[in-house]
């Protein structure tokens, strides 16, 4: 299962399971306003989660040594780049995988876009 997948399914399952929490509390305890302060500090708690793993993962690769770079796929040398980038003041995204014409990142800083191309060195 790629990473893409594995995210719809997780948020799929913490929507599903919001949802039965919401139902639970508003017939057990009679009160829609509990059950939907209940749900919000659910929401809040799985962001929360989510930003904190999103920085670890930014921070983790921010620190990768020249052995790692060397060692890493394609992607996740993008998503590297892309971090250096916004370290410096850059708002970006990588772009998709295909239908792209040859652009890995989209760059913004003062008015203007950038795309940008990596190359990889072939697996040895």
């Amino acid at each position: 299962m790629n990473k893409n997948k594995l995210i719809d399914a997780l948020a799929q399952l913490v929507a599903a399971f919001t949802f039965l929490l919401f139902v639970l509390l508003w017939f057990s305890t009679g009160n829609i306003t509990i059950a939907i302060i209940s749900i919000i500090f659910v929401f809040l708690i799985f962001a929360g989660i989510m930003f904190f793993l999103a920085k670890m993962k930014r921070e983790k690769l921010l620190s990768s040594g020249i052995d790692i770079i060397d060692s890493m796929e394609g992607i996740l040398f993008e998503e590297l780049v892309l971090e250096h980038f916004k370290k410096q003041g850059y708002k970006g995204k990588l772009t998709p995988a295909t239908a792209d014409y040859g652009a890995d990142l989209l760059l913004d800083k003062d008015g203007e876009r950038i795309a940008v191309r990596l190359k990889g060195i072939p697996a040895r």
